[in-house]
């Protein structure tokens, strides 16, 4: 083998390795959140509260990546009407502020009057303390994540539904 091939053959295994280091490794865990300059997967607005946000680890064509929605509402809708996709995580943003938390181990408080980006009012707690005072001082009730359902509040009967274009 001749040096100049040897060469480009040496050139281009050094170059197929820096492109695999310098792709992103397969998604998993929680997303890290860009408030103001994610955008919501359902509904197309920037994500500004992150207390009241919804993320997702999803599967699309053999793929992950995060979906991340300006509220848990957002995500509910989204996952009625997602096709080719499987999810394998979900999380919510806690009202307390202190970062994302497994669906299935929030504390869920829906109908209260929290005011949600959307106006689905439904907030995510950590503990069931906090939930528990939701509903004391802000009205609603605790339910399970999968008994939440995403209901269009009375002030947007009037407005496009949150995930209408």
């Amino acid at each position: 083998m001749s040096s100049t091939r040897m060469c480009r053959l040496l050139m281009s295994s050094v170059c197929v390795l820096a492109i695999e280091a310098c792709v992103d490794p397969e998604a998993s865990g929680p997303p890290a959140l860009h408030g103001g300059v994610d955008v919501c997967a359902d509904c197309g607005m920037s994500i500004l509260a992150p207390n009241f946000a919804a993320a997702a680890l999803i599967e699309r064509e053999g793929r992950r990546e995060h979906a991340v929605f300006d509220d848990v509402g957002c995500m509910l809708l989204w996952k009625k009407q997602a096709t080719g996709v499987r999810i394998l995580e979900e999380w919510s943003g806690t009202m307390e502020g202190n970062g994302w938390v497994r669906v299935n181990d929030g504390y869920f408080v829906v109908g209260s009057d929290v005011q949600t980006p959307m106006d689905f009012h439904i907030v995510c707690c950590a503990s069931s303390s906090a939930a528990d005072a939701v509903v004391r001082s802000r009205g609603g009730s605790r339910v399970p994540y999968a008994s939440v359902q995403p209901v269009i509040a009375p002030s947007q009967s009037n407005q496009a539904t949150p995930n209408s274009p």
